[in-house]
């Protein structure tokens, strides 16, 4: 009786933990934060408060994983101490683990929301560099690009509403899986990758999870008119919410995970302290929230949550015998009801009234949070980490250091998904390079995976002379020997080669778009543009013919000086768009979505090396704002002034 009163008072503790979390969660704390929400509704003007909410999201859902992980790896490191102090004392051991927890993982959400952005940031973006560093390059940004689109879709989807949503979701789900089998039944199927990327692996999966956490930030985000501010607070409240309910979820399974390893009795102490100290620790946070700012509060209460998960997970294993039969299964389950209805419910433990749905959205929740821990649940059970199977201390160091690593995936696709949007906002081509991005990544991954690297251990070195110390090692790759190298170098151009036409296709695009947004408002200090964009066509057009038709001259040194004229011809197009542009002031906005776009499209479709390209782009970019600046002076005349030179 004592086992059981003991049981039904930890897992009533963890639902009363997740209720008093969630009751802070609705709370609207991050949108009390005006510089945030300015910059968001700024952000939403340009890309839409649909990307605004696909990069919150992956910021978010990052936070939550490195708090989870810190606090893991702070439990590994208490254990490990008392382990070498010789304390085996279970509800020493079960305590401290979960104080631990608790402890590590509120704490880094406060730091999280106390250091500046940038230094933030830029460890972020180291993990990013040293979780992939030993990866393909191409199949990373594969991975990220394809969790990115599919948490933009499903936002994007979850905005039309639940029953057109759903239908669409299904829709795309469809064509897809079609694609893929239409791809895979004509294409060879190409060895898999040794050095492939590890998320690339198990795209699907993350594709189903961000697909289904994406559907319900849309589902809750409208309401409000695009872009508007209305708009971008819904949309940083659904984030939260949706975040709240899967930073429970994660919590509970990687903590069912590492309380298997340690016995019922432990993680029942585990989960009940881990309960205890969440609790005290959300209230200290709601007591110093004026002077910890909208951001710390945030990360607080991510990590609390996670925090209030893993007690759920371990109040689960504890709870292992009641499991037994359905009467004390329904028993237990409603200890994790009856404590977030005391969390929620009774006067003075909350300032928040939860409304009906939302009740029942949390409750269901937790419940399915300590399901997870059942023990014919796919978590309870033994697992195999990269250092082979693990139990007690350092299976939770090895989960800790799987989470920390797991939050490179979400910091990596919102950063290449803002700057694809960033690129998409600044002209109308930056959007048609965001759709040739995807189309590729998206092109790669349905076809199966990448090329074949058998016998790379013998036939590949790194290179470690002069700069390229400094490149990841994926970058810096190299047969052996040298002959074998330049064997590649010949084919990879050769194959190049049928590409070009892609690139001048895209010229005479951008020239005909010009023809026609000056014929559709024609005014006679247009003339010099349509001039000058009909010559430039004419020549796109002569230029595709010739390499259609295969009528350029086959000597080597010609064929090498075909990627550097095409180069130029499309550098001064954009150069000769910028300087007659028929507007009134020069805005680098208008011509630099082009460059960037161009510069993107040299990269995908000239037959150099990756040296030629990079000077090439860079000789593009600067003469680009060497003619923009002469522009802007003769614009100006006498009037010109520095600061506003240097802005433009």
């Amino acid at each position: 009786a004592f086992r059981v009163v003991k049981t039904l008072l930890g897992s009533t503790a963890a639902g009363f933990v997740f209720g008093q979390a969630a009751s802070l969660v609705v709370e609207p704390s991050l949108t009390g934060d005006v510089t945030l929400l300015n910059a968001a509704t700024r952000a939403a003007g340009h890309v839409g408060s649909t990307g605004v909410a696909v990069v919150m999201a992956c910021l978010v859902f990052t936070s939550a994983l490195l708090s989870l992980g810190a606090g893991f790896l702070l439990s590994a490191m208490v254990l490990k101490l008392l382990t070498k102090t010789g304390v085996s004392l279970p509800w020493l051991v079960g305590g401290m683990s979960g104080a631990s927890v608790a402890v590590g993982a509120v704490t880094t959400g406060v730091f999280e929301g106390i250091l500046p952005p940038w230094i933030y940031l830029m460890p972020q973006g180291a993990l990013v560099l040293i979780v992939y560093s030993y990866s393909n390059i191409n199949d990373m940004t594969t991975a990220l690009l394809i969790i990115f689109t599919t948490l933009y879709l499903s936002v994007a989807y979850g905005r039309l509403g639940a029953i057109l949503g759903f239908f669409c979701v299904g829709l795309t789900f469809s064509v897809l899986f079609g694609l893929r089998r239409t791809l895979t039944g004509r294409l060879q199927q190409r060895p898999k990758s040794k050095n492939g990327c590890k998320l690339l692996e198990r795209i699907f999966f993350y594709s189903v999870f961000v697909g289904i956490l994406g559907f319900f930030v849309g589902l809750g985000a409208g309401g409000a008119e695009e872009g508007t501010k209305a708009q971008v607070v819904l949309i940083l409240q659904s984030v939260l919410w949706v975040a709240l309910l899967s930073a429970g979820l994660l919590g509970a399974g990687l903590g069912t995970v590492a309380m298997v390893g340690l016995g019922p009795e432990v993680a029942g102490k585990v989960g009940l302290v881990a309960a205890v100290i969440t609790s005290i620790a959300l209230r200290v946070v709601l007591l110093w929230s004026s002077a910890l700012g909208p951001r710390s509060c945030t990360g607080a209460i991510l990590g609390a949550t996670t925090a209030a998960g893993l007690s759920l997970g371990a109040a689960s294993v504890a709870a292992k015998q009641q499991f037994g039969s359905r009467n004390s299964t329904l028993i237990v389950l409603g200890s994790i009801v009856v404590g977030i209805f005391a969390a929620l419910r009774v006067p003075g433990l909350t300032t928040v009234q939860l409304t009906t749905a939302e009740l029942i959205i949390v409750t269901s929740t937790a419940v399915v949070a300590f399901v997870l821990g059942a023990p014919k649940s796919p978590f309870h059970t033994q697992v195999n980490l990269q250092q082979g199977l693990l139990t007690g201390t350092e299976l939770i160091k090895g989960i800790g250091m799987e989470t920390v690593t797991a939050a490179a995936a979400p910091i990596g696709a919102g950063a290449l998904g803002a700057a694809a949007l960033g690129t998409a906002a600044l002209g109308t081509l930056g959007t048609v390079g965001v759709l040739v991005a995807i189309g590729l990544a998206l092109g790669s991954a349905l076809s199966g995976p990448g090329p074949s690297d058998l016998g790379r251990t013998r036939d590949v070195a790194v290179l470690q002379s002069g700069c390229c110390r400094c490149l990841p090692r994926a970058v810096r790759l190299t047969f052996n020997p040298e002959s074998l190298e330049r064997l590649y170098q010949n084919y990879f151009r050769q194959q190049r080669q049928e590409n070009l036409l892609v690139l001048v296709l895209f010229a005479a695009l951008f020239n005909s778009f010009i023809i026609i947004m000056c014929a559709v408002v024609y005014t006679e200090d247009k003339l010099a543009m349509v001039v000058v964009s009909a010559v430039g066509l004419a020549a796109d057009i002569v230029f595709y013919l010739l390499c259609w038709f295969q009528k350029l001259p086959a000597s080597p040194l010609a064929r090498g000086a075909v990627p550097y004229g095409l180069w130029l011809m499309v550098t001064i197009h954009v150069l000769c768009y910028m300087g007659l542009n028929y507007k009134r002031f020069s805005d680098p906005s208008d011509a630099v979505g082009w460059q960037a776009f161009f510069s993107f499209s040299s990269f995908l479709t000239l037959p150099l090396n990756l040296v030629p390209l990079v000077l090439l782009t860079a000789l593009s970019c600067g003469i680009h704002t060497l003619v923009l600046g002469v522009t802007v002076a003769q614009r100006f005349g006498d009037n010109l002034q520095g600061p506003m030179l240097v802005r433009q």
